[in-house]
């Protein structure tokens, strides 16, 4: 009787457990010369879906250093490039030497990204397609947070046959 009590109590845990926070700055979405310097574009979520995003930029020097001196201006446009244009300043990140900025990528669809870099070496631009997929409907997105009611009262339940079982 005490294995499928601490098999159920494990599923339990497991199913309970939060998402891990992702600590980290997305997916390499692109990677390539701008001017005189080496821009590397990281965005997350992963996959890209419409709707709320954060992109980090890595800038560095022909030898590969990272450059800290630099302003960087992310553009966003759709279906011919004119649509839906979206244009964030990239700010100095939580992750060293990552310049970082939020966009709201309103459709899913192919999106036209600029990365324009301008610092003490020159400017450059690095500019690359990327596709954004549709949002998460609610279902997938709030899963875990309409099932706490169910995990705690099978929590309490288990608790109850256990107190039961023990007298």
């Amino acid at each position: 009787m005490r294995a499928p009590v601490r098999t159920t109590i494990a599923m339990i845990v497991l199913l309970a457990t939060p998402i891990g926070a992702r600590a980290d700055l997305g997916a390499l979405i692109a990677d390539g010369s701008a001017g005189p310097y080496r821009v590397s574009v990281l965005a997350g979520p992963v996959p890209l879906r419409a709707g709320p995003s954060l992109w980090n930029v890595l800038v560095q020097d022909p030898s590969g250093s990272p450059v800290d001196a630099v302003d960087v201006t992310l553009s966003w446009s759709t279906e011919g490039h004119a649509a839906h244009p979206v244009e964030r300043a990239a700010r100095p990140g939580a992750h060293l030497f990552y310049r970082s900025a939020e966009a709201t990528l309103p459709t899913a669809t192919q999106w036209h990204v600029s990365t324009h870099v301008n610092g003490p070496e020159g400017e450059g631009t690095l500019a690359f397609d990327v596709f954004v997929s549709p949002a998460l409907g609610t279902w997938k997105t709030y899963w875990p947070a309409l099932l706490t009611p169910f995990i705690a009262l099978a929590l309490f339940i288990l608790h109850q046959s256990l107190q039961l079982r023990d007298r």
